[in-house]
This record gives structure tokens, sequence and C-alpha cells, in this order.
């Protein structure tokens, strides 16, 4: 960061940078579980779990105002392909360059980690390679499933490939179908766009390209850059809002995940927009949302970035108490669940439906489904209890419950990904090692008196032999219906639903399920339906006479809607999910969404999206609870104030003040706040009946919230002045405060603590009345920077805050040392050293770096070519900084004497290449260099921005042993790395020796000449820095300290006799400054 230097009469005044701490950390661990890592956004603790605050945080504008044209979208469709594809792509035409035959490239194939068996049979285990027979099939037979299942009463047709197509995006496998609806929309979503809709089928917004919703992100951000897909949409029917997600994956070596919050119920207006670092450096895959009072918990199949290895199940929740009202600081907690599984994955979040929320205190479980088949000692489900704890992240608590035993099944699949025959088309992918989207709860008592009831599905083999292919392998749906009473889950219901005759080369596969209930408790399933003589249909099912241990949909299937085509890509992607949810407004009318195709091709997939109902469910009764917010002092409203209620209910104040929520009947506790400045309210208890509305009216008391404005540097002992900051050095800084709060200050005093770099600071500040949302007031405080700081390093200045008796918390600044030296450059000249082929952990090259004076002020990274030579792309060229085969399989990191370190080229595009004279530096304006592609006999040259920013080194000490490592990620190329540099440019620092002071003494005396006892004696610097002291039993007084150099102004008070102020230049101490009253 660089600062500019002001002159004024002589003074050197430098505005510094800031950087607010909130007031109550929640950083902090606790005894057991203390903090291990902190690492930019993410805070790790000792028992696995993360605090990760957003990387960036926006508010959109309103979806219906977004163009959904998009200039040239033809071409770009055209020219589309994956990052991922692009590689792949870029490897078959080397391979053929070499003479190698290339191959058909599944260019349209988004994400080929979802594919991946996340849990593989293991040979001989469960029913080995026998037999197997599920007890539950002999239960769907005509008897005990008669053809009642209702028919949809509209479809329509959701977001889809031609939708893709219109904004600019080549074909997409495989789908990711998803949706969900509230009060009034349907909101479609797949890779990589999404659609609203009004409830009658017709278009409300979009499509748009589901980046579009993170485009107020700042340019760089990656969910802003990157439109990479596994979107998941969820209706919060607590608090009526729309959560919309999906990951942005650079893999360079990070990847996030992007959150979108409805700002209201209306999903085509704004949205509140966070991007959050996923930790560890893993590719946060597979992602899965489910909304409980407490939070937004998602759920996530873990890889490392080449892909090549499954990192087990990770747990993401974001803090929905904040992401209600759009607080920027909204941070998620993570844990590893491979921490105690390293096999566990596939799970599922639990998701709420209705509005009867979960008794209080019943925690968020996550779902994984178990079979003897994978080694697991159980056919059933395992439950792990998840607490996140936001305030205390340390104290956030993940239990693995006792697996829940189902009936025995078959999770024996072929192996491969085409498992499933379809008519005149290509076999598709089952996925049968997971848990089908959604895992649902739904309260069918009361918050008092609670049913705790959970509903899941996932694909099994129903073939009653050994599926060694797709011939002899037939899928069913295995659903179960479980209650919760504590953390006991006990199963109420089950079944296996398959339709028609049991063979596995002619019979029908049931798969890619979605699961619900209704207010009733009545299930509706929607699967995906075909065989080798159907194409692949879309079904739904039902059961609806909720009795234990049923063992069957006793409503049948019926045809949801049914396809004209066929997909005949070799990819065999089909899905990956499907959803099936619950209107809020009745609690009745089930919505479901999933893939077919309206003609045969490779990969011109449509979804549909529609609706049905059980005649017999009986609408959720309702109540209404509203209310108005104002202000204690004024009684004028409050807008976005947060109404809360027991169980999970929110809604936020407009303008007027007001706010109205739908609740089930019932007694509630209702609390009104608002963030940033204003305390908390609450109402009696209320009680609410179906039909009728009770009020709740809040006033809100303000306080106030201090943040930190400009910090100026107003003086500087070590002369000739640098505008800096130098160790050693004794300065003079103005800090500003605002108030962002909601009430004024009315006598604030502000005190520099000697932490953090401060030494010897001077007394306590009188801030008085800073007014809420005015202007910034500025103290001086006068200390001196600890002479032991490395040049360079940030000094935190830390004020605190006390008005009257109220603790107003402390405001911090970070305050640079030092100004910018002049670069040096330490270079690597060899010898040459091997990269391994396919060699993931790579070869290091260490650099010492030594004799620099301060701390990195900007570093840049320069590969070197041979000036003595022709660097050219010929292979194994020695005048090169770096030759190599395929330079796409290559990453490049850094690694700082402190281990610092950042990936600064990440199998950037291009074929074979050499790398030149060639300079990575990531504040020059220069273009990304993963942006730039190359073909054969091009060498790389110029000037380039890193694929992470070097800025990470900025700050460190640079003495000691640098390290490169370069990583050859896949197989067949080799090369050397030659030469390279590190430019590193320091902070300098003045040779600041402390300030010559001195004392200044003197007597004040009476007209009699008699010693004054206890005048009030002050001595100001030219800077207004004012010192005070009080005479003696005999009139004297004394100053230590005081600068020479400089001119002072010493100053009488008294109650009796007036004296005339004297200015002194002191240029040495001052024994008899005295002072006789003005006669």
């Amino acid at each position: 960061m660089r600062f500019l230097k002001y002159s004024l009469s002589f003074v050197f005044v430098l505005v510094l940078a800031v950087i607010l701490v909130p007031r109550f950390s929640s950083l902090a661990g606790t005894e057991t579980n203390p903090i291990i890592k902190r690492d930019g956004n993410i805070t790790q603790y000792a028992n696995g779990v993360s605090k990760i605050e957003p990387t960036a945080f926006a508010i959109s504008g309103n979806v219906r105002d977004m163009p959904t044209t998009v200039p040239d979208a033809e071409e770009k469709s055209a020219r589309f392909v994956s990052r991922s594809q692009r590689k792949e792509m870029e490897k078959q035409a080397l391979r053929s360059d070499k003479g190698y035959t290339p191959k058909q490239i599944a260019a349209d194939e988004i994400n080929r980690e979802n594919a991946k068996r996340i849990k593989k049979t293991l040979p001989g285990a469960g029913a080995g390679e026998g037999k197997f027979q599920d007890p539950l099939v002999k239960s769907q037979d005509a008897r005990d499933a008669p053809q009642a299942m209702p028919t949809p009463g509209l479809t329509f047709d959701g977001a889809s490939q031609v939708d893709n197509a219109s904004q600019g995006i080549g074909g997409v496998l495989p789908p990711d179908v998803n949706g969900d609806v509230g009060l009034n929309h349907y909101v479609s979503s797949v890779n990589l766009v999404f659609k609203i809709f009004n409830k009658n089928g017709t278009v409300a917004a979009g499509p748009l390209a589901t980046s579009a919703l993170f485009a107020a992100l700042p340019a760089a951000d990656p969910c802003r850059a990157f439109n990479d897909g596994d979107p998941v949409v969820v209706y919060d029917s607590l608090a009526d809002r729309w959560h919309i997600s999906q990951f942005a994956v650079p893999g360079n070596p990070n990847n996030f995940q992007c959150v979108a919050v409805s700002v209201t119920g209306d999903p085509t207006g704004a949205y509140y927009v966070w991007s959050y670092l996923y930790p560890n450096q893993i590719f946060n895959d597979y992602p899965k949302v489910g909304v409980w009072p407490d939070g937004y918990h998602m759920t996530f199949n873990q890889f490392n970035n080449a892909g090549t290895a499954f990192l087990g199940a990770g747990i993401l929740t974001q803090d929905r108490a904040k992401a209600l009202t759009g607080d920027p600081t909204a941070s998620v907690v993570f844990t590893n669940i491979a921490t105690i599984d390293p096999n566990a994955g596939g799970l599922l979040p639990t998701d709420m439906d209705g509005l009867i929320a979960p008794p209080a205190g019943m925690a968020q479980v996550i779902a994984e489904y178990r079979a003897d088949e994978f080694g697991d000692p159980v056919d059933g489900i395992r439950y792990y209890k998840w607490v996140p704890n936001f305030t205390t992240p340390a104290s956030s608590t993940l239990t693995v419950l006792p697996d829940v035993a189902l009936a025995a099944f078959d999770a024996r699949q072929p192996g491969g990904r085409g498992d499933i025959e379809q008519m005149g088309g290509a076999n598709l992918d089952s996925i049968s090692d997971r848990m089908m989207h959604r895992f649902a709860y739904r309260n069918l008592g009361t918050q008092a008196a609670p049913v705790n009831s959970f509903v899941g599905s996932f694909p099994v083999n129903v073939s009653g032999v050994n599926p060694t292919s797709a011939a002899t392998y037939q899928t069913g749906i295995r659903w179960f219906e479980m209650r919760r009473t504590a953390d006991a889950f006990t199963v109420f219901d089950q079944g296996t639903h398959t339709s028609g005759a049991i063979n596995g080369a002619t019979g029908l596969n049931n798969w890619m399920s979605g699961i619900a209930q209704d207010n009733d408790g009545n299930i509706a399933i929607g699967f995906s339906q075909s065989g080798s003589a159907q194409r692949a249909d879309i079904k739904i099912a039902g059961r609806t006479n909720n009795v234990a241990n049923s063992g069957t949909l006793n409503e049948g299937e019926a045809m949801f809607f049914a396809a004209a085509g066929s997909q005949t890509s070799t990819s065999n992607r089909w899905g990956d999910y499907s959803a099936m949810n619950v209107d809020p407004v009745d609690d009745c009318t089930f919505w479901y969404t999933q893939e077919y195709y309206a003609s045969t091709g490779g990969a011109p997939w449509s979804t549909r999206v529609g609706r049905f109902v059980y005649p017999s469910c009986t609408p959720a009764q309702k109540a209404t609870i509203n209310g108005t917010v104002t202000f204690c002092s004024s009684g004028l409203p409050i807008n976005q104030a947060s109404v809360n209620a027991t169980g999970g209910f929110n809604r936020i104040t407009g303008a007027p003040g007001t706010y109205s929520m739908t609740v089930s009947p019932g007694t509630y506790t209702v609390s009104g706040s608002k963030s940033g400045g204003f305390t908390t309210a609450s109402a009696p208890p209320l009680t609410v009946v179906d039909g009728q509305t009770a009020t709740a009216n809040f006033c809100l008391t303000g306080v106030a919230v201090l943040a930190p404005a400009a910090a100026t540097l107003v003086s500087e002992s070590c002369l000739p002045a640098n505008g800096m900051i130098d160790p050693g050095e004794t300065v003079t800084v103005s800090f500003g405060e605002t108030n962002t709060g909601g009430a004024n200050t009315t006598n604030d005093v502000g005190t520099l603590l000697a932490t953090g770099g401060v030494t010897s600071p001077s007394g306590p500040q009188n801030y008085g009345v800073i007014v809420a949302g005015g202007p910034a007031v500025s103290r001086n405080f006068t200390f001196t920077a600890d002479p032991a700081l490395l040049c360079g390093t940030q000094i935190t200045a830390t004020i605190a805050h006390v008005d009257g008796a109220t603790n107003l918390g402390n405001v911090t600044y970070s305050l640079p040392t030092g100004a910018t030296g002049a670069s040096g450059t330490t270079s690597y000249t060899g010898p040459a050293v091997a990269i391994p082929d396919n060699v993931p952990a790579g070869v290091n090259i260490p650099l010492a770096v030594s004799g620099v004076t301060g701390a990195v002020a900007d570093l840049n990274f320069r590969f070197d070519a041979d000036p003595s030579a022709s660097c050219n792309a010929s292979l194994a060229n020695p005048a090169a900084a770096m030759d190599h085969t395929f330079v796409g399989d290559l990453v490049f990191k850094l690694t700082a004497p402190n281990g610092t370190s950042a990936v600064i080229v990440n199998q950037r595009g291009g074929t074979r290449e050499n790398i030149c004279n060639t300079l990575l530096d990531d504040d020059g304006g220069f273009p990304s260099l993963s942006t730039v592609s190359s073909t054969t006999g091009q060498v790389l040259s110029g000037n380039f921005a890193s694929d992470n920013p070097l800025s990470v080194f900025d700050g460190i000490n640079p003495n000691g042993t640098w390290t490169l490592n370069v990583a050859d990620v896949a197989g067949v190329d080799v090369g050397s790395m030659r030469r390279f540099s590190l430019v590193i440019t320091p902070r300098i620092c003045a040779n600041c020796a402390p300030a010559s002071t001195v004392s200044v003494a003197g007597r004040v005396v009476s007209a009699a000449g008699n010693g004054v006892v206890n005048a009030k004696v002050s001595i100001t610097n030219s800077t207004g820095q004012t010192r005070l002291a009080t005479t003696s039993s005999f009139g004297y007084y004394r100053f230590d300290g005081v600068a020479v150099g400089e001119t002072h102004t010493v100053a009488v008070s008294s109650k009796r006799y007036t004296y005339a102020p004297q200015v002194v230049n002191v240029t040495g101490a001052i024994a008899n400054l005295n002072f006789s009253p003005v006669p």
C-alpha cells in the first residue's frame, strides 16, 4: 500500500490505513480447543472446527431488472468449454502432436467429480458375489399399490440447455436439476443458469447465469468471475426468504462457496451475496443445502484440486441470523467429518418443511446412508448431530449418533457410470452411492408436542443377482420415514419402490429420486424411470395410509411427464439430483422438478416442473403476528429492524417500520432488534390461534457504536521527516472516530493502549460528543514506535473508549512503518532441476535471501532466460527459464521463509511451451497469466499477473530460504526448471535515535511573592498536545520529557490570580520558568 505525504507548515501529514476490530471478538479459542492457525479469513481450532469470514459481500441488483440478453450469446456458447475441459482438450491436442490417437472429448461434461463413486463396494462384503432379494420389493404389487396416484395439475418446462445457450454457455452435463417453491414463485436452478416462474408457469425473471447474482462483488472475486455450477436453491419458510448457492472453483489452490440470500420474499428482487473461501485448499464438490432455525447447513464431498483423491465429507453452516439481516460479517462454521470417518460421503443436511418449527434445542442432523457392501456394519442411516456456535466457534460440536438399521438392501452396482438402460440412447448413471436430495424434515405435531418426521431415499439394486453389468443391474428406490425423540431415531416406515417385472436386462429402473411429506404426513416421491424399451420418463409415486411399517407406496405411481427423446452422450451423466418440495401456501401441494429429453441428441436436455396434490390433504393451520418497530426516543419507525419469534421465525421491517409473519398456531416469544447500535426489545409471550392475528410492537433504544476514521500522522521526531512512522520514533497521530450506532456519545474518552508496537503513549483524550451518523471526531495522541519492530511491519494502535460508565469497546488502527525502498534481485541460476513426471509432490528448489533490511513492500517473481543464448520453444532448450513439453501439467508454488505460500502458476492453458523472460507482478495492471493460452511452437514471455496475489508476501521478513515447488500433476510430459529470480522491494526506515528531551520547571507565586499551591500548569507543544501539572505547597511545578527543538506554550490557571502564558523555544533544560500575577 502506498501512502502520500503532505506538507503543512513544515508538519508532515499522513493518512494511515485503518482496520476495525469488532468490540467482542468471536474468534476466541477455548481452553480445550485453542486456536491453532489463522490464515486470512479462516481461523482453525484444535477440534477441527474452522470459522470462515466472508471474502467479500455485496447487495445485488434486482434480478427482474438484470438483462437476459447476452451479446454474441450464440458465438460464446459455441466456444464455451469449462476449465477442466479446456485442459483435457489441450492435452489431447498435444498427444496428437506426439503421434497419439486423439480420443473423443466429452466437452459437455462440466463436473466429473460428481460421478466418482464416493462409496465403493468391497469384494465379499454384504451380499458379496451371491444373490440377494430385497425383502421390501414384494410389497410393491397391485394389491398393495393400486394405481391411484394423482396426476399433475400443471407442468411446464423449467431451466434448460437452451437457456444456457441464451447466456453464452455451451452444452453442459449433468444439469444438476433442483428448485423450490415459495408463496408466489417457483425458482428453477440448473447448471449453469436459473429461471424464476410465476406459479402459473409464466416466466417472472431470467434465464440468467447463476454468477449474475454475484456481479456486485469485486471484479476479481471468484464468485463473480467463475460460473462453475452445482447450484442449490432452497426456500426458507420461517423467514419467507430464498437461499441460492453454487461453488466457484478456480483451484489455484483455493475454491469458494458462493451464497445469495434474498433481501425480501420476492425472488425476483435483490440478494445479499457472500463469497466464502473453502478451507484446506479442497475442492468443495456436490454441495447440498438444508434450512434449519440455527443456520443454513451445507454438506460437501471433498476432493483434492486435481480430482484424483476423495478427501471425505465437510460441513459448512452459515450464520442464518446475520444472513437474514444482510450482515456483511455473516460467517460460516466448518467441520471436517473426514477426521471422524475418512470414508464418509454423500451426506445430506436436514431441510425443514412447513411452519411448525422443531422443538427448542433440537439440533441439525446430517444423514449418511450406509451399507454392509461398503464395509459398514449395517444397512441403514448414520446421523451426525451438528451444533455450530457462531459466537465461540471452538465450542461447536459434532456428535456421531448410533446407526439406525433399515431392512437389508443391496448397494452393489456395476463398475463404471453406464448402469441404467434407456431406449434409443446411451446408458445413464445412477450415482447409487449416496442419498438423493433432499433429506426432508416436518414436524407433524406442534412445537410443544412434536412429531419429528424425517424422510429420505436412495437407489438400490433389486435385480436379485450380483450386478456385474447394466444387464444384471436394476434400480429401485429405497425410501424411509424416521421419527426422532431427542437424539434417538426409529424407523416408522420404509419400502423399496420398483415398477413392473424384476429383470436386470428388460426391467424398469427407478432412480434419481426426490422425496417430501405434506401437512398430513403423506409422502410423494418423484424419480426418473427408464429401461431398454422405455425412454427416461418422469414418474411420481406416493403413500397416504401413513401407518407404521406399511412398507408400500399405497397410491402407486403416475406419469408426471413423458420423455420424447433420449440422451446419446456417452458421458452417461444424468440429473445428479432432483427436487421434491411442498407449497408453503397450503402445505399440501407438491412441486417436483426433474430432467427429461424432448428430443434425442447428445445433451439437449430439458427440465420439467409441475405440481400435484392429494385430495385428502388438510391445509396447514396458520396465524399471523404483526406489529411496528419504532425508536424509543422519537417514536419514529425503524426500517430494516429484525423481528424474531420462537422457532426461528423472522421478518425484516420496511420503511414504515411494520412487519407481518405467518406462523403456526401456538405461543411465541417475539423480539425486535437492529444491528449496528440498538438494544433488543422483547414482548410478553403471546398466543395465536388458527386464522387470527396478534400484535407485538417494539421500541428500540439506540447505543453508540464507534468505528475508525482516518488516522493522520501529525508530527515525527526523526529528522529529516519521511512522512512515515519509523521504529523507535516518537510521533503524534490524529485518530479519527465515527459513530455508526443509534445514539450519540455524551462524554467519550479514548485511551491509547501500550500494545501492538505502541510504547509510552500519551494520556487519555476527550472525544466528547460523537454524533450518530455525523462527522468524524479526531484527537491527537503521542507515542513511541517500538524500536524492536522490523522496518515495514504494521503497528496495531488500539484506543479503548469509555462514555461515562459505559464501555464502548476498542477501536483499532493498522499503521505501516517505513517508506518504500529500492528493489533488489536474488536469482537462482542453476543447475537445471528436472521436474518429475506425474508426481504431485513436485520438486523443491531453494533460494537464500539475505541482507534485506526491511520487510517486503512488494515482491515480483521472474522467470529468467539465459541472455547469452537463444530462448525458444525447442525441446530441453538450455536458455529457457523453464522448458517442458506440456506446461498445462505444471503447478508452481512459492513459499517464504516464514511458511507463507502462494500458487503463482496453476496448470495454465497451453500445449508445448517453454518459458523465457516472464515477470509475474500482481499490481502492474497486467493480464492474468491464467487467461493467456498458447499453441505448439510458442514460448511464454512478457509481464503477467500471477494466478494468486503475490501481495500475500507483503510485510514479511524476506531474509532466509525461499522455496519454489514445481509439480507435474499429470503423466507423459517432461521438462526442467533452470532459472528464476525474486525481485524484492523492501520498506526502509530512518535510523531514528530517541528524541532529545529535557525538563521544564519553575514556580508560581502570588502578588506578595509567596508560592501558590494547587495551581494548574499546562504545557502545550506545537502540535497541540497538552500535559498538565499541579503546583506543590510552595508553588513549584516540573515537566520532564519535553522535546528539544520545539516551541511550547506554558500557561497557569488559578482561582485567585491571572497569569499570562509564556511561549518558549526549548533548546535545553529550563529550571526557572516562573509566573507572577498580571497586575
